[in-house]
């Protein structure tokens, strides 16, 4: 028994002194064998090696066209989600207060206006002065205002005959308004007694002169001046 188990111890040394040095050998050779270099990869041959996700799917771009598709889309063409929305909202209203200008008004009222009527037609052209008689020492003439409104005498000039030997006196509607003694024609009144309210024309109205002997016939030339810049004027 006991030169069995030498035995046995035997075969596992002598096994065991076979392994070393293969095992060494081997080793050796792991050791001095050159390391090979990795080859380098591209980050453009890692991005085209990548695979996505078989679930990920991508649509193709598509080209515009007037003509509609018949077919309805489920899905749309540009997905906004709640957050982009109101972005977009906000945003719209940022620019439309930003660029609203202001309207300013360009109308004026004014507390009170005051109205100037300005006549379409002539006033002048509607005051008529005509001669109508001598009768005694007096020479009568008609005024007609055909206005609407009153005009207001400011002067008169009158050339009368040398035969009437002076003028005294001016009455216009029955009031006397000048009163004086000229002995050489012409006579030049700009001046009037009482009121100036005298000076009023409306209407037809009377305009006389008192001479010193018998009036004349003929041979005078009067003229009459108003406010309003009339003149009017007649001769016979």
């Amino acid at each position: 028994m006991i030169f069995g188990m030498k035995r046995s111890l035997f075969i596992i040394l002598l096994v065991l002194l076979l392994l070393v040095p293969v095992t060494f050998t081997v080793v050796a050779i792991m050791t001095l064998r050159p390391t090979e270099p990795v080859p380098a990869v591209a980050m453009g041959e890692i991005s085209n090696r990548t695979q996505f996700p078989s679930s990920i799917k991508t649509q193709p771009a598509v080209a515009s066209s007037s003509t509609p598709d018949p077919r309805p889309s489920s899905t749309p063409s540009n997905p906004e989600t709640p957050e982009s929305a109101a972005t977009g909202i906000g945003t719209l209203v940022t620019n439309t207060s930003t660029n609203a200008t202001p309207i300013e008004s360009t109308s004026t009222i004014s507390p009170t206006s005051t109205i100037t009527l300005t006549p379409d037609i002539d006033v002048c052209s509607l005051i008529r002065l005509d001669f109508v008689k001598s009768t005694s020492t007096i020479g009568l003439w008609r005024v007609r205002n055909n206005n609407l409104f009153a005009v207001y005498l400011t002067g008169i000039y009158l050339e009368w005959p040398k035969a009437n030997d002076a003028i005294f006196n001016a009455v216009l509607d029955n009031v006397v308004i000048w009163a004086g003694e000229d002995l050489i024609s012409p006579t030049q009144m700009n001046y009037w007694l009482g009121n100036p309210i005298r000076q009023e024309v409306r209407g037809p109205v009377t305009l006389e002169f008192g001479f010193g002997t018998d009036a004349a016939s003929s041979g005078y030339k009067l003229t009459l001046y108003f406010e309003n810049g009339c003149k009017i004027s007649t001769a016979n």
